[in-house]
């Protein structure tokens, strides 16, 4: 006899970019979204570029919706080493001056898929420019 089951809404995907350029080889960011049903409720983003380590809340904006993913980070903590989803790493809300440089902080557009997040990340500072970051789906839980 089936009294009734319990059924977890909840999905947690993580996916990654792997960075190109030449001084940021072998170094990967992550994104983990929390889904409710269909709808992204939450996420980390875990960055690693020019040997700077954070990690960060995601803030998700109005139009955030479906398919369609707009958003920008707060709540930065730096890190010594990598930051992963995968592990615990130390980090702290101390000052990091190479990454004030960057911090008019960078917006992030674009799609979602089953498989991938194929984002723009936009600077104030870049004039309209942006970079293209495709991550791919790497974990679901």
């Amino acid at each position: 006899m089936c009294t009734g089951q319990a059924f977890n809404t909840h999905t947690k995907r993580i996916y990654k970019f792997e960075h190109a350029s030449n001084g940021n080889k072998g170094q990967v960011d992550y994104i983990r979204l929390v889904f409710e049903k269909d709808s992204v409720t939450g996420g980390k983003y875990y960055g690693n570029e020019n040997n700077i380590h954070f990690v960060a809340d995601i803030e998700f904006n109005e139009d955030t919706k479906d398919n369609f993913l707009s958003f920008k980070l707060n709540n930065f903590m730096f890190c010594d080493n990598d930051s992963t989803p995968y592990q615990r790493v130390e980090c702290s809300q101390k000052d990091n001056p190479e990454f004030d440089a960057l911090l008019d902080i960078p917006r992030f557009r674009g799609d979602i898929s089953s498989g991938q997040l194929i984002l723009n990340r936009v600077f104030d500072y870049y004039s309209g420019r942006f970079d293209e970051m495709t991550f791919t789906l790497v974990y679901v839980n």
